[in-house]
């Protein structure tokens, strides 16, 4: 039973976040080559075939950055998911080695210790037996087995306990929390068949305590341990999780997780004495509730729990593990109360939960719902029999030769709560194949005795007995086996039921369990579940520049060592000027662009006045040099000796060209020392005004274009928006294809309103019943809150972040 840790409520999907679908069909096709599942050694041998074939494998180092990022983090987190403390640790960051206590970091945990196995590959980094978890109690657990504390010398912060064995009882052995008992199981189960044909070189510390070189390839002790672990800790939302993306790493997975079946198949169930291969129905389980009495043992309530865990998925889509029904009945053992007045309180407990993914049925266990597939039906199913737009139901009364009527309610194409005259029959297979029987709750069978307009009951099975059951475009007809032309039908006029040759009106099936079975979810499972909910905000703005140019400064920007200006003075220019803009540095605006051997012309881009305070000209003979400031409009002619230079100071410029200088002599070499300049600094503002309109939350969930497929004509969707307390507005939405699955979105306006909550729900609808997908309750400011708070992991550029400032 696993506790999701809540960390951060906000699963906004539609950004960053990387997500693993469960996909029923791919699980399908994955074990396509197992066909034997009934015997053990058979089982084991292929599975060991098909999870050791065609591997990846992932090194030991590379666990952190390449597989624990998908495997072992808080949905939609950096939080480390420890399965040894209850520690929060960051996947990045918090690696440790060594500790004192708990709380110190964490490492990676072989859960079969690596030294039984000598360290050798694959074993050192199969992912399915390496967990992330606190390095202190890593350490504390050392290389010692699993199994259940008697005694405990130490206890950790989840619950996780070190000390004396039950089944082990000589040995110092380790306690993992109830909540990953069942994942620690079906981790062995799976290394014991992936390396069945490498147990035989295990030698080294308990390993031999634990696993065997033969079938079943775990000792019994080990089987006792793990098979009890396994039963008491179904498969949870995380191992199935864990699951898909280990797949998604080393295309392999574990078996015992997508069918916790095998286990029993091929260790038999230890824990219970039997099978537990059976999935239950919503009746076997209330029954079993129902017989809970004051004399109930832990065994009998185990039992209740167990079969709750195993409904069939008809039922209840996804194995739901948690502790609230088991908590009910454990409580009540040993009491006189009756148990079967907290059936209704459980099943709510569960009806939102997981919204239409768990396609929860009708908790009542007198509600009737219209069948619309002959797929929906099975043996074992009970079923009223109904002229439905009369609202009137075959009744237990048995006339001479038909059946009498009896009024019934139909709403949303149910019959609750029918009275006690409605005759419920059972289903069985007929002696024809495709066909079925009526059994009446007095134990025979609905027959036509001859060709005639009749409907009797009787013990004597024939192929009189068998109906033949046909829907189609809405449509249902009960056809019967002997009388090829004869039906099941209702005459409106003498108001009985009886086999006419299509005169009379048709007869419609209501199914018991709710209108789940209008399609078989079994091979969808989990994708009913996945919407997302994202801002949407038009945004404008503008900006502005202003610049406090009152202060100066001086910068000296030497370079004198060329031997000639012509040629690398203009790929060194940068040596000459201190080029700058307002958003690397707001002071520099000054940039000499570029000086040539004769004519050379120092220039300048400010936006403000420039002084020059000294340039020196130097040449390596006497020669003369020309020089002119302002743009021309002032000239010197001055000589230099032979190796000398010139210093002219104090040259004020107010236009662009501030120097120009020319030798007289294109062989001369010169040089130019640009000694200082003076340039404007001072604070650069921006300021930027923001304008918004039409701030609006989008809501959308998506199922697979196999599901959509599936249901066909059958099912309508929208989706369903409430305004804080206020009562729901259903919208109907026409799914769209995007990536090959459908997308049911739904915009809602928020205006100014950025507080208020929203909730939506996006929803299938078959035949009149809702299935909700999870249910999404943000305001507009939460949203943003969110966005600004992961601004860098989401992607918001910094123009928009600040924007969303406004609303935090």
């Amino acid at each position: 039973m696993k506790r999701w840790k809540v960390v951060l409520s906000l699963p906004i999907a539609c950004f960053a976040f990387s997500s693993i679908a469960i996909s029923a069909n791919a699980q399908s096709s994955y074990y396509s080559s197992i066909t034997n599942t009934t015997s053990g050694t058979t089982l084991a041998s292929n599975l060991h075939s098909l999870i050791s074939s065609n591997t990846k494998a992932i090194s030991y180092s590379n666990l952190y950055t390449q597989a624990y990022p998908t495997t072992d983090v808080l949905p939609g987190t950096n939080v480390v998911w420890d399965i040894y403390s209850n520690q929060i640790y960051d996947l990045k960051k918090d690696t440790g080695s060594s500790a004192s206590s708990e709380g110190a970091g964490f490492n990676r945990e072989h859960t079969i210790p690596q030294s039984w196995f000598a360290k050798a590959t694959p074993m050192v980094s199969d992912i399915y037996h390496i967990y992330p978890t606190d390095v202190y109690v890593n350490n504390q657990r050392s290389s010692y087995m699993y199994d259940d504390v008697s005694s405990a010398s130490k206890t950790f912060s989840n619950g996780s306990k070190l000390g004396n064995g039950t089944i082990y009882s000589s040995k110092t052995t380790f306690e993992i929390a109830d909540e990953y008992k069942g994942d620690i199981a079906r981790g062995y189960f799976y290394m014991a068949i992936r390396y069945s044909d490498k147990i035989s070189s295990w030698s080294a510390g308990e390993v031999k305590n634990v696993f065997s070189s033969s079938y079943p390839y775990l000792t019994q002790n080990a089987i006792k341990v793990f098979t009890k672990w396994a039963h008491e800790d179904p498969v949870s939302d995380k191992e199935m999780l864990r699951n898909e993306a280990t797949y998604a790493l080393q295309n392999n997975r574990n078996p015992f997780i997508d069918h916790p079946e095998w286990v029993d198949t091929i260790w038999t169930n230890n824990y219970t004495n039997s099978k537990t291969k059976t999935e239950y129905s919503l009746s076997d389980v209330k029954s079993s509730i129902s017989n809970l009495s004051s004399s109930s043992s832990e065994d009998t309530v185990y039992s209740a729990y167990n079969k709750y865990c195993r409904l069939t998925v008809a039922d209840k889509a996804l194995v739901s593990n948690d502790t609230t029904l088991f908590n009910y009945v454990k409580a009540k053992s040993g009491t006189s109360t009756n148990l079967k007045t907290y059936w209704d309180n459980v099943i709510s407990t569960y009806n939102s939960t997981y919204g239409a993914s768990s396609v929860t049925p009708t908790p009542e266990e007198n509600n009737y719902s219209l069948v619309t597939s002959t797929s929906n039906l099975k043996a074992g199913d009970k079923v009223i029999l109904s002229y439905k737009d009369g609202n009137v139901a075959l009744s237990k009364t048995q006339n001479t030769s038909n059946r009498g009527y009896t009024s019934v309610s139909i709403s949303n194409n149910q019959i609750s709560s029918p009275s006690s005259s409605v005759e419920v029959v059972t289903l069985e297979n007929g002696s024809t194949s495709g066909s079925f029987r009526f059994k009446t709750s007095s134990g025979s069978y609905l027959t036509i005795p001859s060709d005639a307009n009749k409907l009797t009951s009787t013990t004597s099975l024939s192929n009189k007995c068998d109906w033949v059951i046909s829907i189609s475009s809405g449509k249902t007809t009960i056809k019967n086996v002997c009388y090829s032309q004869r039906y099941l039908e209702y005459n409106t006029t003498n108001k009985v039921f009886a086999g006419y040759k299509a005169t009379q009106k048709d007869v419609s099936l209501f199914r018991l369990g709710g209108t789940e079975a209008t399609v078989d979810l079994s091979t969808y499972t989990n994708q009913f579940k996945n919407n997302d909910t994202k801002a949407i905000l038009n945004l404008s703005y503008n900006k502005e520049v202003t610049q406090n140019t009152s202060n100066t400064t001086s910068k000296t920007v030497s370079k004198s060592s060329f031997t000639s200006i012509s040629g690398s003075l203009d790929s060194n220019i940068s040596y000459l000027a201190a080029k700058g803009s307002a958003s690397t540095n707001p002071g520099v605006y000054s940039n000499i662009i570029r000086v040539y051997q004769n004519g050379g012309v120092f220039t300048v881009s400010s936006k403000n006045n420039a002084t020059i305070t000294s340039v020196t000209i130097g040449s390596s003979m006497a020669t003369k040099v020309t020089y002119s400031i302002d743009n021309g409009s002032a000239s010197q002619n001055q000589s230099i000796t032979a190796g000398g230079k010139l210093t002219v100071n104090n040259i004020q410029a107010k236009n662009k060209v501030l120097f120009t200088c020319k030798g007289t002599s294109s062989s001369q070499r010169l040089y130019v020392n640009y000694i200082s300049v003076t340039y404007s600094i001072g604070e650069v503002q921006e300021v930027t005004t923001y304008t918004y309109s039409n701030a609006s939350m989008d809501f959308k969930g998506t199922i697979s274009k196999d599901l959509y497929n599936s249901l066909g004509n059958s099912a309508s969707y929208g989706v369903r928006i409430k305004k804080g307390s206020g009562s729901y507005s259903y919208y109907n939405i026409t799914p769209t294809l995007s990536n090959n699955s459908y997308v049911i979105s739904k915009n809602i306006s928020v205006g100014s309103d950025y507080s208020t909550v929203y909730t939506a729900e996006v929803y299938v609808l078959i035949n009149g019943t809702y299935y909700y997908m999870n249910a999404s309750s943000y305001s507009f400011k939460a949203l943003v809150t969110y966005y600004i708070n992961n601004a860098s992991a989401l992607g918001v550029s910094s123009d928009m972040l600040e924007a969303l400032k406004a609303f935090k």
